[in-house]
């Protein structure tokens, strides 16, 4: 019963690395220093704090560039061939906004699903911060209470876990505030020229995450992340041959009910396969995929809301970012819980940006007089409004993202899974030992009864 190889997959964390998929990287697979005598692992802390001054930068510029816009401003002119000839022009370049970001959406929405995927702590080699450090010693010190193991399970998942999900949401923020604010950005453009120019300056506040990793990756001496790779853990010290847990790896796991239920509502039970979906080679990476488009869609039919609302009220979108903010930093009364909580992120998070948001907000309301605006503010048409105005239109984006984008990827994905059975079925060294202890068994057997 020899105990599986590990083996390393690459870390598809997808699109141009950048600063907040290095945290990933360090978490996972390591990012290394370049040293002269030998590679040094950083630890994902270490790179999580060069995330904030690139988070900082990215946001206050949008932020100032959403408050540098004329919130009172129409969006086009009804009756003006001209004035309508250019709206036309400002959705093509909003469509092409979204191509060319939809790499940067797909890479933040794919390692999410990475990450909350709970099978992927447990399979995957995880950054260790208690090996070999002062934690040790603190784990030999308690372990009439807690075992050694499990001690070290606690301080990895309160130090190293976090990481990787401060890191991915930072990004997902910046993504998605610009997406949005792209909209009101292009559609206030005077002319063509603008309206191309301000579309290639958001793009510049996204790929600010990519160029301050390669300084940092010059300056600091780290290593390259595009051929990451995670190690997984050896097959047989974490899985049994029915797909469950292993008694010893149960015992080191901080949450075994947690993960032991998990695989229990994952596994699709077969003649030939009774493993999780959810592993590595099982269809792990098709949920992922799967999940990466679902929340995407998601997003595309919220912009295309956001758009046609717009282009309804003859307003822009960002003059309603602009009152949500305000209510944000008075913590205006009668907003609801999760409006509440958002309200104190903010106020807490207007600390950490280059620029005060909240500074910029209060000038608006002196020079705009932004107070009367949202008072005045009407609420926006429900969406069964604008789908059954513009049901054409709707229609044919919709039918387009499902033709384009939808089908082809769940076909691949489907593919992909398929052919990773056959190929584990073919490669796995668990099935081949146990095949050739049964041909010796039954070889043994025929010699006795000769």
């Amino acid at each position: 019963n020899a105990p599986l190889v590990p083996r390393k997959v690459a870390l598809d964390i997808g699109g141009s690395p950048n600063i907040y998929t290095a945290v990933i990287a360090a978490t996972f697979a390591g990012v290394k220093l370049r040293a002269p005598a030998r590679p040094t692992r950083v630890h994902p802390v270490v790179l999580l704090a060069l995330c904030v001054p690139c988070f900082s930068a990215q946001m206050s510029a949008l932020f100032f560039v959403q408050q540098g816009l004329d919130f009172r401003k129409d969006v086009y002119t009804p009756g003006d061939a001209h004035s309508e000839a250019l709206l036309t022009l400002k959705v093509v370049l909003i469509a092409v906004f979204f191509l060319s970001n939809f790499e940067h959406m797909v890479s933040r929405l794919r390692n999410f699903a990475f990450l909350v995927n709970p099978i992927t702590w447990c399979e995957c080699e995880v950054f260790q911060t208690s090996r070999g450090s002062v934690f040790t010693t603190i784990a030999k010190s308690v372990r009439i209470i807690v075992s050694e193991d499990r001690l070290a399970w606690i301080i990895d998942g309160a130090i190293v876990f976090p990481c990787a999900f401060i890191a991915i949401g930072m990004g997902a923020c910046v993504v998605y505030f610009t997406s949005f604010n792209s909209i009101s950005i292009i559609l206030s453009a005077d002319n063509a020229m603008d309206a191309i120019f301000n579309s290639l300056a958001i793009t510049f506040i996204i790929d600010l995450g990519s160029q301050w990793w390669f300084f940092c990756k010059i300056t600091l001496c780290f290593a390259d992340t595009e051929d990451a790779q995670v190690t997984l853990l050896h097959a047989g010290d974490v899985w049994t041959e029915e797909g469950e847990f292993t008694p010893e790896f149960l015992k080191v796991c901080v949450f075994p009910r947690l993960h032991r239920w998990v695989v229990q509502l994952t596994t699709l039970r077969t003649q030939k396969h009774n493993q999780s979906f959810l592993r590595a080679g099982f269809g792990a990476g098709a949920i992922r995929q799967v999940t990466a488009l679902f929340i995407l869609c998601l997003i595309c039919l919220r912009q295309l809301y956001k758009l046609v609302a717009a282009i309804d009220s003859n307003m822009l979108g960002v003059g309603r970012g602009l009152c949500k903010q305000r209510d944000f930093m008075n913590t205006a009364p009668g907003l609801s819980s999760a409006d509440w909580l958002n309200s104190k992120l903010w106020n807490a998070l207007d600390r950490v940006w280059i620029l005060s948001a909240n500074a910029g907000l209060h000038r608006l309301e002196e020079t705009k007089d932004l107070r009367t605006f949202c008072s005045d503010l009407e609420p926006l048409p429900s969406v069964f409004d604008l789908t059954g105005t513009y049901l054409g239109s709707i229609a044919v984006v919709v039918i387009v993202m499902v033709a384009v984008v939808v089908v082809p990827t769940l076909v691949v994905d489907l593919l992909a899974v398929a052919e990773d059975v056959a190929l584990e079925e073919v490669d796995n060294p668990t099935s081949q030992m146990d095949e050739l202890r049964a041909r010796v068994q039954a070889l043994e057997e025929h010699s006795k009864a000769a």
